[in-house]
């Protein structure tokens, strides 16, 4: 509830002053927070499949929409099991980076 909007606005916030899109969004124009930001993960590890990775479709006000590892066939076995049957799984960043409608990127990838 609370912290999921929390996060949400933080997270939109810091997305809009970053990325310089307040022309490109409307919510953003409006100085309006959206009321679900579709995320984009590049890297499914074991820890992203456990642990970060699941918040990303259970929070309110956050959709999972795409996600992207190298090796085959992973992302699309873990975009099948994302709730909703709307995310997709990509092995190519480009392609990935491609996706429409994503707001946010979470990398977790090793440093």
């Amino acid at each position: 509830g609370d912290v999921c909007e929390a996060v949400r606005r933080n997270v939109f916030q810091s997305f809009v002053r970053s990325m310089s899109l307040v022309n490109k969004m409307p919510s953003a124009a409006n100085n309006q927070v959206p009321s679900k930001i579709n995320w984009g993960i590049v890297g499914l590890g074991d820890v992203c499949e456990a642990k970060s990775g699941p918040p990303f479709y259970k929070c309110e006000g956050s959709e999972l929409a795409a996600v992207m590892r190298r090796t085959p066939n992973k992302a699309k076995e873990f975009a099948a099991n994302v709730p909703g049957g709307r995310c997709v799984g990509y092995k190519d960043l480009d392609e990935f980076l491609r996706h429409p409608n994503l707001d946010a990127i979470y990398v977790s990838t090793r440093p």
